[in-house]
């Protein structure tokens, strides 16, 4: 299972979960005794002289013979090795491709945000040198207005900048954490076994929905632009 920060703060707390070994995502890839490795996951935990060989669509899981006749004889089932490209292709279109698709548009949000930032600050400066221009022809007593504009003019840029860096920020956090997801899923498609894939069929379904309903509710355009007009 993937934690965030307080649900790992939460499980090294708990009696019976303290002691479990977490990993990051990054040594998750890399360890030897990850779930594309694990061979304990090839045995039933109920039935442990009995291999995991088919997989039960009602329940979302891998099952062992024994498994079939006692807890899930009424159920729909299959032998993983006559479903295993099936579910292949079909969390090829449901994760990988929905995956790509939201880092695309993340990706162009992002490039975008960058470019109203710039935007906004060369703004700024246009604001800050025309404000300049005009206090060398007025009089010493209207000079006395230039910290106040000054200050105006940098809320101004601050107010601006503010709620894109927010964006910025939100949307590379979404980046990181399709990529991330994208990386698991592509691995285990890639080089999974049949079992390895459908153990953690469920998993990668329901991250990948996770990730499109904050890529659904993340603007993908600018929340501002440089818009602001100052006169003088």
């Amino acid at each position: 299972f993937f934690l965030c920060e307080n649900c790992f703060k939460v499980h090294k707390q708990l009696p019976s979960t303290k002691n479990h070994s977490i990993l990051s995502l990054d040594e998750f890839m890399q360890s030897k005794t990850s779930l594309l490795t694990a061979n304990r996951l090839l045995l039933c935990e109920r039935h442990p002289q009995e291999l995991l060989k088919l997989y039960c669509k009602d329940c979302e899981m891998l099952v062992c013979r024994d498994c079939v006749l006692v807890r899930h004889k009424s159920h729909n089932y299959s032998f993983v090795d006559e479903i295993i490209e099936e579910e292949k292709a079909h969390l090829q279109v449901v994760t990988l491709k929905e995956l790509e698709e939201i880092l695309t548009v993340t990706k162009e949000t992002i490039s975008s945000v960058e470019n109203t930032q710039a935007k906004v600050l060369s703004s700024n400066d246009d604001h800050l040198a025309q404000m300049t221009a005009t206090f060398e022809d007025i009089n010493y007593m209207l000079n006395n207005c230039k910290d106040d504009l000054s200050g105006e003019i940098g809320q101004i840029t601050e107010d601006d900048l503010y709620p894109l860096q927010k964006q910025q920020k939100d949307l590379g956090a979404l980046k990181i954490n399709v990529e991330n997801c994208y990386k698991f899923t592509k691995k285990t498609l890639q080089d999974g076994t049949s079992l390895e894939i459908m153990s953690a069929k469920k998993q990668m379904l329901e991250r990948t929905k996770y990730l499109q309903e904050l890529h659904k509710n993340s603007p993908t355009s600018p929340v501002t632009k440089p818009s602001t007009t100052i006169c003088y």
